[in-house]
């Protein structure tokens, strides 16, 4: 034990993930699960009298939004950020979100996690109480989350959402938790801020994580984007009427919502007292907003798309709806360094361990993202369709099994055993050409066989459902439960 608690390695699957191979090559072979690391990391600080708070362990705060999509389409990314305050020590350009549904995302990211290696699905329906939910939608208790692993190095833990649906299923996972507000409502911000003041001011005998979801920004109720007497509306596959926008006109009312809830969020961080102890921030979105643009879907009529995209949509793996924003401010300040190689939102969890000197994960996609790009990519998943962003391209693969969770293994068959075609992949450069209007999968064939195959390797690798939890009943449940869209 003492060799490993001056080491602190941990085991690296050996069917890792290109990135964690490449992380693997640079520590040592050890032969420890994470709950095994986690016990000898308390063994190694405690000294079996409890884990003492020490000065030079940093708070953590992560804050999160949704809807707002990175890069520069528009200015809403940065709206957002210089709404927060001080400027970023780090600001991740090609940072990417494992799904498009809220909570699905928000798991994703607490358990450092591929969503189908949780296994989680999200909610098939919104207003489902937690008795009538689906097998997957709750968390599995055999899976380490961020509060809890956190708690062994003394950490203190709180979640504080705004119009995040199914956020109920954390309970017992944080030390405290509190839903501020319900879908479809104004977020309070007083209370959000006055919440998160009393926590903090409570657990200052500690080091502390807070994290703030602020899962509905409120751009359906901004007057430019709702509903409203005259307006003409599209029906989505839930039934739920959207305001049809063009991007030109709606785009300003976008920013402006976006930069809003960054100044909002600011306030609320700017007002938590440091008591002597350094602070790292990460703030970021659970997934991107195609704004009224009609491009990027290569199998689709013209009709089909105005249905699709004519409205604020996050239904459809576009780069505008998975590629986010991420930033880290460190408690040092100084210049902002900016990182273009892809990144993943499952990185957050192994960069926060490191941060507050805990032992590194085992067997997780994701890497500390303070250490360094090492050239991998960004994996992504939602109903029938699988990306992965490397480089400048992003690959995305459509199986046509409509109402399926992407945790059901018809998707991964189909992307197995048909055919490489223009109408189920799309290849896009999505620097040279962020709306995606030119599909290049016959044009770079070696990418897209390649890419391909990287999508085939997560999915049956670090992507894919543990053993023995997919049995016959459970994916006939989730066919059966199929929600109307995609989760």
């Amino acid at each position: 034990m003492a060799a490993i608690c001056q080491n602190g390695s941990a085991m690296t699957d050996p069917f890792a993930s290109p990135r964690a191979r490449a992380r693997a090559r640079r520590h040592l072979a050890a032969a420890a699960v994470l709950g095994l690391a986690l016990a000898v990391a308390a063994g190694c600080r405690g000294g079996g009298g409890g884990t003492p708070a020490q000065a030079a362990t940093p708070d953590l705060v992560l804050l999160v939004t949704a809807g707002l999509r990175a890069g520069a389409f528009d200015g809403a990314e940065q709206a957002f950020v210089d709404g927060l305050g001080d400027p970023p020590t780090h600001r991740y350009a090609a940072a990417y979100c494992q799904s498009l549904a809220p909570l699905t995302s928000l798991v994703s990211m607490l358990s450092g996690r591929y969503p189908s290696a949780v296994p989680f699905c999200g909610l098939h329906s919104r207003d489902a109480s937690a008795d009538e939910r689906l097998w997957c939608a709750s968390l599995p208790a055999d899976r380490h989350y961020l509060p809890g692993v956190l708690s062994v190095y003394g950490y203190r833990s709180a979640l504080l959402t705004a119009g995040l649906a199914g956020d109920d299923i954390f309970g017992g996972v944080f030390d405290h938790s509190t839903s501020i507000s319900a879908p479809g409502e104004a977020v309070p911000w007083d209370d959000l801020g006055r919440a998160a003041r009393d926590w903090w001011a409570d657990s200052a005998g500690t080091p502390r994580l807070l994290v703030i979801v602020v899962a509905d920004p409120g751009l359906d109720r901004h007057p430019a984007l709702a509903v409203t007497g005259g307006t003409t509306t599209v029906q989505d596959e839930t039934g739920k009427r959207h305001r049809v926008i063009e991007a030109s006109e709606a785009v300003p009312a976008y920013v402006e919502a976006l930069g809003e809830v960054g100044t909002r969020l600011g306030a609320i961080v700017d007002a938590l007292d440091d008591g002597g102890r350094p602070r790292w921030l990460a703030a970021t979105s659970l997934h991107g907003m195609s704004v009224g643009e009609r491009t990027g879907t290569a199998d689709a009529s013209d009709t089909q798309i105005d249905w699709q995209l004519s409205h604020l949509a996050h239904h459809i793996i576009l780069d505008r709806t998975v590629h986010v924003p991420l930033i880290l401010r460190g408690p040092d300040g100084g210049g902002t360094r900016t990182i273009d190689t892809p990144v993943e939102l499952v990185d957050v969890y192994p960069t926060f361990l490191s941060l507050a000197g805990a032992a590194p994960a085992a067997g997780l996609p994701g890497g500390d993202l303070l250490a360094g790009a090492d050239g991998g990519g960004a994996y992504t998943e939602f109903g029938d369709m699988l990306a992965i962003r490397q480089g400048d391209h992003l690959l995305t693969f459509r199986a046509y099994v409509p109402d399926h969770s992407s945790l059901d293994p018809a998707v991964t068959d189909r992307l197995r055993l048909e055919s490489v075609d223009g109408e189920k992949y799309s290849l896009f450069d999505v620097v040279a050409d962020p709306l995606q209007l030119h599909n290049r999968v016959h044009h770079e064939w070696d990418t897209t066989l390649i890419l391909r195959d990287t999508i085939v390797g997560i999915r049956q690798g670090m992507g894919a459902p543990p053993d023995g939890s997919l049995g016959n009943d459970r994916v006939r449940a989730l066919r059966l439960h199929a929600r109307e869209g995609y989760w």
